[in-house]
């Protein structure tokens, strides 16, 4: 009867015939009732292993991520499919809460999308306590373990969290360590584990050594002309590459968390419009309803193997060949070894933010636990001359070590005042729509803005007028330049909760005892994703199912299997075929080979001072 009703349900709303194996395994198992861990590649339909069925047993199915992007988008889907579903996140008042829990009864929602911080809200534990939840699917569940490549503190409340209720465990990469992690930090006590290979057949793999990432870009993608995603470290290198490929009438887009909300919709709706390039930091890419992606180059290493096997891996989601390239230049192993240092916890500094906290707050030896505290930054800042950022990095890692919980309503404030003269319809009628909009918001929302300084949450003001915080204040500037307003920043509060009363000596040693085995941690990370990009004998795919435990065949998909060409002859032959300056093209011409091998040997002689690069062509070095 079951298989009956979730064959025609998939039809129904999803235009299926059939399941993919894994699928109907974990589906059987939750629709059994049981606890499940499943581990699947990326694009393998991890969301169907809950939403199907969810819509089959009686009550909802709560979804607990830490993707708000993926959370908004599966609830638009699902919306499409004529299934009912709900969204708890962002800031949301307790009454509005208490509204939207009561939809979940009375309007027969059957799935209920939240994130592991809305969670630790009490309004929704105890309300959801009450109600009939058919089961918890806790996605990217690698974020429960320390040993995951995304550690979030807040998943280890779930471990006292409806235990009766059955739960279902996905992520796509997960060693043995977290694998064990995630069950025992979900308290999973009957457990059924289905594990997927992490190979993906289709995917090519490739770490290569250039001398300059940018033109080895650019000659790949010229030739290729395919729906391609770059990553990058930094929104700095995102936004030059950006620039460089589209001076090259390059059809590129750029995305990064520093751009406004219209300017990243923008770059994903004309990047899914075709075969165009999108240059992005780590931000962009998770949940992304693009299966024909052909090309993921990393421009920068990313922190683990298991970041960049993910993002690696929404390359050729459609099953279609498609490749992935990690490139790397040779003075690019000293920046990863900058970058590892500085994110390398600070025992003593940590000890020292903890000493201010108390000593702020005022807390007396023995108390302190099981309060939340509004915390004022800036104070501690100055007396341990640290700018905001890096205070708020420390109290990240204090939470990280469970030394205190940073509750989720974080608030940086702009206090502002509306010049209400100069909000005459013909001065306002000059400013640009977004501005508009932000200053008629303002007067809205917020009683008493026009005849005092009122403090404005800064995501509210970012997402009235539209604008990265950036271009936020440039406007915010010009308003007051232009008498429309009065403003200036506030000092920035956010409530905090210690998890231990205060004894010094006992919570220096657990940040010690925490910063030494996180310091491990990154250090074996860094240790991986040099190994992978250095080692020149085991087939990539093998290297990769060795490090998440598993064992497999060499792939011949990869740059290492594919290494028998006879290189020499052909490094020979470029150098002779460059004895005149030749373009990219021409020598594809000439050449039968693949365009990344052709870019790669390039490289090779370039390094080696065998050729020169002016002009966009090639040629043979003067002896």
């Amino acid at each position: 009867m079951i298989h009956k009703e979730l064959n025609s349900i998939l039809k129904h709303h999803w235009g299926f015939d059939t399941l993919r194996p894994l699928q109907g395994d974990i589906i059987n198992t939750v629709l059994e009732k049981k606890n499940c861990l499943a581990v699947m590649s990326t694009g393998a339909g991890k969301s169907l292993c809950y939403q199907l069925p969810a819509l089959i047993l009686e009550g909802f199915c709560l979804v607990i991520s830490p993707l708000i992007a993926l959370m908004k988008d599966q609830i638009h889907q699902l919306d499409q499919r004529g299934i009912k579903a709900l969204g708890l996140f962002g800031a949301i008042k307790d009454e509005e809460l208490i509204l939207l829990l009561d939809r979940v009864v009375y309007n027969d929602i059957k799935i209920v999308y939240t994130s592991p911080e809305k969670l630790q809200n009490k309004i929704i534990q105890s309300r959801l306590s009450e109600l009939p939840i058919s089961f918890v699917a806790i996605d990217e569940a690698h974020c429960i373990s320390e040993w995951g490549h995304d550690f979030r503190p807040s998943y280890r409340m779930l471990k006292d969290f409806l235990p009766e209720v059955p739960k279902l465990a996905l992520t796509a990469t997960a060693t043995d360590q977290v694998k064990s992690d995630i069950v025992s930090n979900l308290n999973m006590k009957k457990v059924e584990t289905i594990f997927g290979s992490s190979s993906r057949t289709n995917l090519f793999l490739s770490a290569l050594l250039v001398q300059s990432k940018s033109r080895f870009i650019y000659n790949l993608l010229k030739a290729e002309q395919v729906s391609a995603i770059v990553y990058c470290a930094t929104r700095r290198t995102t936004e030059e590459l950006g620039r460089y490929l589209k001076s090259k009438q390059l059809n590129a887009h750029i995305y990064h968390g520093g751009l406004s909300i219209d300017q990243k919709n923008h770059a994903y709706d004309q990047w899914q419009k075709g075969s165009s390039v999108m240059v992005a930091t780590s931000a962009f890419g998770m949940g992304i309803d693009k299966a024909d992606v052909r090309l993921i180059i990393h421009y920068d290493a990313p922190h683990s193997l298991e970041q960049y096997y993910q993002e690696a891996g929404r390359a050729g989601r459609d099953g279609e060949p498609a490749q992935a390239f990690l490139i790397y230049a040779p003075q690019d192993y000293e920046k990863i070894k900058s970058r590892l240092q500085y994110s390398l916890p600070k025992a003593d500094l940590l000890i020292d933010v903890y000493r201010q906290l108390n000593r702020q707050l005022q807390i007396a030896h023995g108390e302190g636990d099981a309060e939340i505290f509004n915390l004022n930054l800036t104070p501690i800042a100055k007396a341990l001359e640290l700018e905001h950022y890096q205070l708020q990095r420390n109290l990240q890692l204090l939470e990280r070590y469970e030394i205190i919980r940073i509750q989720e309503e974080t608030g940086y404030f702009i206090a502002i005042q509306v010049n209400q003269r100069s909000m005459r319809t013909e001065d306002v009628a000059e400013l640009n729509e977004k501005t508009k909009n932000g200053l008629h918001y303002l007067i809205r929302n917020f009683a008493g803005i026009t005849s005092a300084f009122i403090k404005v949450p800064l995501h509210k003001l970012t997402a009235a007028f539209n604008m990265s915080k950036v271009e936020l204040n440039k406007q915010l500037q010009f308003l007051e330049q232009h008498g429309f307003l009065k403003f200036h920043h506030s000092e920035q509060t956010i409530p905090i909760e210690f998890l231990h009363p205060r004894e010094d000596q006992f919570v220096q040693n657990l940040i010690r005892k925490k910063a030494k085995q996180d310091k491990a941690r990154k250090i074996q990370k860094y240790e991986g994703i040099v190994s992978y990009l250095q080692q020149r004998d085991l087939c990539r795919t093998q290297f990769i199912n060795a490090h998440f435990d598993e064992s497999s065949s060499q792939c011949n998909n990869c740059d290492i299997c594919n290494a028998n060409m006879d290189e020499n002859k052909t490094l020979n032959f470029i150098i002779k075929c460059c004895e005149r300056p030749k373009t990219f093209e021409s020598l594809l011409k000439e050449l039968e080979i693949d365009n990344y091998q052709l870019g790669y040997l390039l490289e090779v002689l370039l390094l080696e001072q065998k050729i020169t690069y002016l002009n966009d062509s090639y040629e043979s070095a003067k002896s």
